[in-house]
Formats: C-alpha cells, sequence, structure tokens
C-alpha cells in the first residue's frame, strides 16, 4: 500500500492486493481520510466486483508505525433478503507496517 496525506486531511494513494481474486502485481485506486490518529479509506476492487474499507488507527511501538484496522469488502449480491445481503459483505482485520 502506498499513501499520501494532503489538505483536509485527504489520503490518496494504491492498494496492491497479495489475496482473493485480485491479482497480486495489480495495484486499486485508494481514498480516505486521517483524524489524529484515526484513519479510514476505500479501495476500488471494481474489476474484480468488490468495494473494501478499512478503519483505524495509527500506532507507533518500538519505533515502528503501524496502522490497525477493521475491514469491510461488499460485493454485489443477486437477492434483496436479509440473508442474500449479509452473504456479499466479508469482514475481518489487517495490520500493515511502514516500510523503509
Amino acid at each position: 500500500m502506498e499513501l499520501a496525506v494532503g489538505d483536509g486531511d485527504l489520503v490518496t494513494g494504491t492498494y496492491h492486493s497479495g489475496v482473493g481474486t485480485a491479482h497480486p502485481a495489480g495495484s486499486f485506486p485508494l481514498s480516505g481520510y486521517v483524524l489524529d490518529d484515526a484513519v479510514a479509506f476505500c479501495v476500488d476492487f471494481r474489476p474484480n466486483g468488490s468495494v473494501a474499507a478499512w478503519a483505524g488507527h495509527r500506532v507507533a511501538a518500538g519505533g515502528v508505525a503501524r496502522l490497525v484496522t477493521l475491514w469491510h469488502l461488499a460485493r454485489p449480491v443477486a437477492g434483496s433478503d436479509e440473508a442474500d445481503l449479509w452473504r456479499g459483505v466479508l469482514a475481518g482485520a489487517d495490520e500493515f507496517e511502514r516500510q523503509s
């Protein structure tokens, strides 16, 4: 993942996924916001049929900067009943460590 924080604490960048249907060499647009130590960003995996969002905190321990996050990934579903809708959402947690 490559991030830059600009005016208004807007986060932009690219996300490279090594899991799921996304090809590890592919990159996907990323956008979000930072508020003090809180961060949230979304990634457009549309070419692979989904969108995802991460929210969490920036932390530093032992001189290492990390993002500790929870995520949700949503993909389109055919039906509209509640069970169909929840089958189209995945959730998990990720930690990202700054590479020098």
